[in-house]
């Protein structure tokens, strides 16, 4: 999406009129795609200035600079191969130059040589490697082809009201027909929504990030993600009441409108959930669960249930489960009054306590799991066995320390455990295995940690204790990062490292 200060528009009697980029700009964004592509390969200070100084004639001024922002975010910047790790190269090159100073002068040339010995490389790789690691230097790359003129002009125009969204109080859309793909997608970025249903018209209406005190650019970029999947509703509308400068103005969009690229959006799936529905398979096998069941309404308004659970011995009795993503206090209370008055099954809301868009924390008396990065099958059966659960001890992290972090370094690129640990996502459950003089952190396909024999000492007793392991994230360690003296027995210069949270098993 453009940022703020590179949108054009106009407001016309209180409407937001785009300033849409047509078949006209066609000829001049062939240039500039031209101009990119010709830089592919080279650095990316090479593309940053040539899009900086390019005088692409007949392109209107502001038109080109949304579309040079865009142009930069479709291509990759990789960092380049470096025979020397650059940070080590300044130490040594600096440390040479202190040596050869003579009387406050001093010889570049003698400082590269001596540099060159002591790191058994040339001169010129010397030079080239010292400052290899600057983002300016990185490549310019394309994982796939840059667009056409006619594409990259409706991705323009879908980036300006994704941006003009980013101002927005309120957005209501009406779907005609097809709605389906678009409310599933409201509801799994957990978007601020009220969903209602009358004939084949589907109302929504979302709170925009511009009405929220938290979360707004995260937010923001949730309900932006909604504008592509617009053209594949029947028919559509939407009207929000933006804020600029201070002044209020409506932005309208209809399907006729040149803001939508022609490829059909992907399909979105959320972790959470997948990692909810393996746990209740692996650790529940007696409960069965039915994904995305139909919408129930309530007082008019559609709501959206992500799970059905039931006892496999009873089918017929379900509980309806509800995720809520971004969430006030005052959205909360109203969610609640509409669920208690749907009739049939039984309703369990869970909430993500970290996304939290308002000033206040959870409502009293308001009844509802909370939960933070993982929601847990064992809580959720809880509440719906009507057991008190026992008292809990709060979740233990394996800080760094704990862990051998070059374990995965010093395996070849080729090893499955690079996969395995590409592959791994926050919210993953893992196991803590005692494997002969290792405590190895491993996945459903294999280990991707060890620990440190600090770690070791600490966790190998306490393993029977262990209730639940999950990854908390993954981080990406460097060659450089690691000590000088080990730096010789990396296979890799990148690997990952996994961060773990554990559960231990509650008290009596």
């Amino acid at each position: 999406m453009l940022p703020a200060d590179v949108q054009s528009f106009r407001v016309v009697r209180g409407e937001i009129v785009p300033d849409w980029l047509t078949p006209a700009d066609h000829p001049w964004l062939r240039d500039l795609l031209d101009l990119a592509e010709a830089r592919v390969g080279g650095t990316a200070q090479e593309l940053d200035d040539a899009l900086a100084n390019a005088e692409i004639t007949r392109a209107p001024l502001r038109r080109l600079r949304m579309a040079k922002h865009v142009l930069r975010g479709l291509v990759e910047r990789r960092p380049p191969e470096r025979p020397l790790e650059p940070r080590a190269v300044r130490e040594v090159v600096f440390g040479a130059a202190t040596d050869v100073r003579s009387g406050g002068s001093w010889s570049r040339e003698e400082a590269l040589r001596r540099a060159g010995e002591v790191l058994r490389a040339s001169v010129e790789e010397v030079e080239r490697c010292l400052l290899l690691d600057l983002p300016g230097e990185k490549r310019v790359a394309l994982s796939e082809p840059l667009p056409s003129p006619v594409e990259l002009a409706a991705r323009i125009n879908l980036a300006l009201v994704q941006g003009l969204l980013r101002r927005a109080r309120t957005v209501r859309v009406v779907a005609h027909g097809n709605a389906r793909d678009l409310v599933r997608h409201a509801r799994l970025q957990g978007l601020l929504c009220v969903a209602r249903r009358t004939g084949g018209t589907t109302t929504l209406e979302f709170s925009g990030p511009v009405a929220l005190f938290r979360h707004t650019t995260l937010y923001g970029r949730a309900q932006a993600s909604l504008l592509p999947r617009l053209p594949w509703c029947d028919r559509f509308e939407l009207a929000a009441s933006c804020v600029l400068g201070g002044a209020q103005a409506t932005l309208r969009l209809g399907p006729a409108d040149p803001a939508f690229p022609s490829t059909p959006p992907r399909r979105f799936d959320s972790a959470l959930e997948e990692a909810f529905a393996k746990e209740l398979a692996r650790r529940h096998p007696d409960w069965g669960l039915v994904r995305e069941p139909e919408a129930v309404e309530a007082d008019g308004v559609l709501l959206f249930p992500d799970f059905a659970l039931f006892r496999r011995d009873r089918p017929r009795e379900r509980w309806m489960v509800e995720i809520v993503g971004f969430w006030t206090p005052e959205y909360l209370r109203t969610k609640l009054e509409h669920l208690g008055r749907a009739a049939g099954e039984g309703w369990i809301v869970c909430v993500d306590e970290r996304l939290n868009c308002g000033t206040e924390g959870l409502p009293d008396g308001v009844s509802v799991v909370p939960f933070k990065r993982r929601l847990k099958a064992s809580g959720v059966l809880e509440v719906v066995s009507g057991r008190a659960p026992l008292a809990s001890r709060p979740p233990v992290s394996l800080g760094l320390t704990h862990f051998f972090v070059d374990w995965a370094g010093r395996k070849p690129p080729t090893d499955p455990v690079h996969a395995r640990l590409a592959s791994l996502r926050a919210g993953d459950p893992v196991t803590l295995v005692r494997r002969g003089p290792w405590v190895m952190v491993e996945a459903e396909d294999g280990p991707v940690a060890a620990l440190s024999a600090k770690g070791r000492d600490h966790w190998a007793p306490r393993l029977g204790s262990v209730r639940e392991a999950r990854v908390a994230e993954v981080r990406v360690r460097q060659r450089s990062e690691s000590g000088p003296a080990f730096r010789g027995r990396l296979r890799v210069d990148a690997w990952r490292v996994p961060v773990v949270e554990v559960d231990l098993e509650p008290q009596p």
